[in-house]
C-alpha cells in the first residue's frame, strides 16, 4: 500500500511521518512548497503519476482565534479550494481510501455537553472561526457524497484541539496552548510583567498531544474497515482556559502569576468537549498526559530558541 500525506510539514504531518516511518509503511509526504494543492492541474498530474492507494489529508490554512476572527473570508476560501481540489482529484484518479481531517469547530457553538458525531449541522457555528468551520463541513459532506455515488471509503476524523513540538508559537496567530507557552517563557525571562488572557478565561477546551493523534491515524490505517464515516478523536476531558494557563505556567515556571482578563476579546465557543465513545469502543486511547506533553513541547521551544518571539 502506497500512502500520500498532505500537509506533511505541519504539526500533525511531522508526527505522522515519524510514526509511519517507524512502522515501515510506504508513504510520500507533500506540503505547499513541494506541491501547491490550490493548483488542481499539477495535483492531478502528480496523483496520476504516483498511483497512491490511500490518502491522509492534513493540509490546511490554520490559526488561533485572533487570526481566524479577522480572516473568515480567506480561511474559508483557501481551505475550501484545498479540500475540494484534493478530494475531487483523488476521485478522478480512482483513489478509493481517503482520511479527511475535520475540526471540533464544525459543531454548533451552543452545546454545553460532550459533542457526538450526530451533532454535525450546517448552522449555529461559532462566528470567530465560521469560515474555517464551513470549509471543514463542506469537505465532510463531499466525502459522504463520494461514498454514496462511487462506493469509495472516504472517512472524516474530527480531532479535539492539538498541540506539540513544531507548533506555531506566535502570539497573534497561534492556538491557545502554544500562546500560553510563549507567555510563560517571556514571563520567566522577565520580558513581560502582566499575563493577559483574551476573554474571561471561562471557555472550556480539550487538548491532545500531536503524537497521540498521529498514533490514532496509524491505528485508523490498520483498522480502516472498522471506522465509521465520521469519528471523533480526543482525550475525553476538558478544562477552562484559565486552568490551562495555571497548569502550563506551573509546569514551566513552578508558580502561577496574577492574570489579567481582556474582556474586549471574544471567548469563542464556550465548550468543545468531544464524545469519544466510538474510539473507546474500537479500543484506542491517548497515551500522553498533559503534563508530559507540555514538557516535551517546552523542550522543543527551548531547543529552537523560540523565546525570541
Amino acid at each position: 500500500m502506497k500512502i500520500l500525506i498532505t500537509g506533511s510539514s505541519g504539526l500533525v504531518g511531522k508526527s505522522l511521518c515519524k510514526v509511519l516511518k517507524n512502522n515501515g509503511l510506504n508513504f510520500v509526504g507533500i506540503y505547499s512548497k513541494k506541491l501547491n494543492l490550490l493548483d488542481k492541474s499539477k495535483l492531478n498530474k502528480f496523483l496520476s503519476k504516483n498511483k497512491f492507494d490511500f490518502v491522509i489529508h492534513l493540509a490546511a490554512k490554520v490559526g488561533g482565534i485572533n487570526i481566524n476572527a479577522e480572516n473568515n473570508y480567506s480561511f474559508f476560501l483557501e481551505n475550501n479550494f484545498i479540500n475540494s481540489n484534493i478530494i475531487s482529484s483523488c476521485v478522478d484518479n480512482k483513489i478509493k481510501n481517503f482520511i479527511n481531517i475535520g475540526s471540533a469547530c464544525m459543531y454548533p457553538n451552543n452545546l454545553n455537553r460532550s459533542i457526538n458525531e450526530d451533532d454535525i449541522i450546517m448552522e449555529n457555528l461559532e462566528p470567530t472561526n465560521e469560515g474555517y468551520a464551513l470549509s471543514k463541513l463542506i469537505s465532510y459532506k463531499l466525502c459522504n457524497y463520494i461514498n454514496k455515488k462511487f462506493n469509495f471509503n472516504y472517512k472524516t476524523i474530527i480531532p479535539c484541539n492539538l498541540y506539540g513540538p513544531g507548533d506555531n508559537f506566535d502570539l497573534y496567530s497561534s492556538h491557545l496552548v502554544p500562546a500560553i507557552i510563549t507567555k510563560a517563557n517571556l514571563y520567566k525571562e522577565n520580558r513581560i510583567k502582566k499575563i493577559k488572557i483574551l476573554g474571561n478565561g471561562k471557555p472550556r477546551r480539550e487538548f491532545m498531544f500531536c503524537d497521540d493523534f498521529a498514533d490514532f491515524l496509524l491505528f485508523s490505517i490498520n483498522n480502516f474497515h472498522k471506522l465509521p464515516a465520521v469519528i471523533n478523536c480526543g482525550v475525553g476531558k476538558d478544562f477552562t482556559v484559565k486552568k490551562y494557563y495555571e497548569k502550563i505556567f506551573n509546569i514551566i515556571n513552578g508558580d502561577i502569576p496574577k492574570f489579567v482578563f481582556d474582556n474586549s476579546k471574544p471567548n469563542g465557543m464556550m465548550r468543545k468537549l468531544l464524545d469519544i465513545s466510538k474510539i473507546e469502543n474500537l479500543g484506542w486511547k491517548a497515551k500522553t498526559s498533559f503534563q508530559d506533553g507540555i514538557k516535551l513541547t517546552q523542550q522543543y521551544y527551548e531547543k529552537n530558541k523560540l523565546s525570541s518571539y
